[in-house]
C-alpha cells in the first residue's frame, strides 16, 4: 500500500474514532475540570441573616424560625413554638454555608431518582432571610462519604463532602431542645434547695471561691465545694427524654408537692453581682407505670420528662438532704 493511501486510511480511522468518542461523551455524565467543580449552588450569604429554615422529605416536614433581632433563639414552628436545639441548628448552617463540592456526577434528569435527589425521594432544604430565599437544595444518597446534591431548580447533581442528610432530618423530635437548664457551673454564685427534708442555701463570691452557707442561713457543717460543683454540673447537662405538651391533671397536680425546688443565681456578665436566677421544680411522675421525674422551669410552662437513669445523678446526691453535702 502506498504511503499516501496509508496516511488517508489512518486519518479516516482517527476521525471515525473521534466521532464515536464525541457521541459517547455527549451522552455520558460530564466530568468538569477542577475549576468548574468549585462553583457554588447558591450565592454566598452571612449566617446571621438567616431567619427561617424549611426541611422536607418523604418522612415529613419541619420549619425552624427565629425573630429578626440579633441573637434570637431558634424555635420550631409548632403550636407551642418550642425551642430548637441551637447547637444542632448551628451545625446545619455551618455545613450548608461551608459546603464543599467535588465532581459533577450527572446532568441527566433520568438519574435523579436513583441518586435520591428528585422531588419525591430527596430531602429538600430551603434557607430564608425574612421572605427572601437564600438557598434551595435537594440532598440525596450518601456515597463514599459524599452527599449527592443539586440546586432544586437545576439539573446537575454534584458530590458534596460529608453526610449532609444526617444534619437535615425533617422531624421535630430531632430538632427540639432537650436541655433542661443551660448554664456554666463557674457562673453559679448562689444555690437554694428546698425539699421535704428542709432547706439548703449556699453562696460563693467567685468561681474559684469555696461554697459556704448563705449569710441568711443557719450555720452548717463545712461544705464540700467539689460535691456542690459536681451536682451543679449534672444539673447543667441534664437532658429530657420527652415532653409533656398536654399534661393531664395528675401531672399538673404533682407540682403542688414537689420532690425539690432548686434556684440557681448566676454571676452577671460583668462583675460578680448575682443576676436573676433559674428556678427548677422537680416532681416524681404521678403515674405508677411511668418511672423518672417531671421537671419544670419558672420561665416557661414546658414540662420535661427525665428518665430514672438520667435523674439519678441529681436525686442520689446528698445535696437533696440539707445539711449533709
Amino acid at each position: 500500500m502506498r504511503r499516501g493511501s496509508r496516511t488517508l486510511l489512518a486519518l479516516t480511522t482517527f476521525l471515525t474514532l473521534f466521532g464515536v468518542w464525541l457521541v459517547l461523551e455527549r451522552g455520558s455524565d460530564h466530568r468538569p475540570t477542577p475549576g468548574v467543580a468549585a462553583r457554588r449552588l447558591f450565592s454566598a450569604f452571612s449566617p446571621q441573616t438567616l431567619t427561617r429554615i424549611v426541611i422536607s422529605g418523604p418522612t415529613g416536614a419541619i420549619t425552624i424560625a427565629r425573630a429578626t433581632r440579633k441573637r434570637s433563639p431558634w424555635r420550631l414552628v409548632l403550636a407551642r413554638r418550642p425551642l430548637a436545639d441551637g447547637q444542632t441548628v448551628a451545625r446545619l448552617i455551618s455545613a450548608i454555608v461551608g459546603m464543599r463540592l467535588r465532581d459533577r456526577v450527572t446532568e441527566r434528569v433520568s438519574r435523579h431518582a436513583a441518586l435520591g435527589v428528585d422531588q419525591v425521594t430527596g430531602t429538600r432544604i430551603r434557607l430564608f432571610s425574612a421572605s427572601a430565599p437564600l438557598a434551595d437544595l435537594l440532598l440525596g444518597r450518601v456515597i463514599d462519604g459524599h452527599t449527592m446534591v443539586r440546586a432544586a431548580k437545576a439539573e446537575p447533581v454534584w458530590q458534596a463532602v460529608g453526610d449532609l442528610k444526617a444534619l437535615a432530618v425533617p422531624s421535630w423530635r430531632f430538632w427540639r431542645d432537650r436541655r433542661v437548664l443551660a448554664f456554666d457551673v463557674n457562673d453559679a454564685r448562689r444555690l437554694a434547695i428546698e425539699s421535704a427534708a428542709g432547706a439548703l442555701r449556699l453562696e460563693r463570691a467567685a468561681a474559684a471561691s469555696p461554697w459556704s452557707a448563705a449569710s441568711t442561713a443557719p450555720a452548717e457543717a463545712p461544705i464540700d465545694s467539689s460535691a456542690v460543683d459536681r451536682w451543679l454540673l449534672a444539673l447543667s447537662t441534664l437532658t429530657a427524654e420527652g415532653f409533656l405538651d398536654d399534661p393531664d391533671s395528675a401531672s399538673l397536680g404533682a407540682f403542688a408537692a414537689p420532690l425539690a425546688r432548686v434556684r440557681i443565681e448566676l454571676a452577671a456578665a460583668k462583675g460578680s453581682t448575682p443576676t436573676s436566677g433559674l428556678t427548677l421544680t422537680i416532681v416524681r411522675s404521678p403515674h405508677p407505670e411511668e418511672e423518672g421525674l417531671l421537671l419544670r422551669r419558672d420561665d416557661h410552662s414546658q414540662i420535661f420528662v427525665i428518665s430514672t437513669t438520667t435523674s439519678a445523678a441529681i436525686t442520689n446526691s446528698p445535696l437533696l438532704v440539707p445539711g449533709s453535702p
